[in-house]
């Protein structure tokens, strides 16, 4: 059976490998030595979103590391916008 990738980066399961899995929702998609694997899984909406936040807080982490931003930097911002370092003022929207 062959399928195709379409746009918005979708692919199309066949019809005769799709009805195998008529009760799954969700599927976890990994990459093995090249290929594709789709592993059913019975997660509920929750825990998708739990998982997908947990990849974008990795991902922002990543890009963070790689500007230079620590942890100190990201605590002196929080405190600025809360007002909470003397002599410093509130960050006003857009700045």
């Amino acid at each position: 059976m062959l399928t195709t990738i379409i746009f918005d980066d979708q692919i199309i399961l066949p019809w005769k490998v799709a009805s195998e899995f008529r009760d799954t929702e969700y599927f976890r998609v990994t990459i093995d030595k090249g290929c594709i694997v789709l592993t059913p899984t019975d997660y509920s909406t929750r825990e998708i979103l739990d998982v997908a936040g947990e990849a974008a807080s990795q991902e922002i982490g990543k890009r963070m590391v790689g500007l230079g931003i620590t942890e100190a930097d990201v605590a002196e911002a929080v405190a600025r916008a809360r007002g909470k370092i003397i002599g410093a003022a509130p960050l006003s929207p857009g700045h």
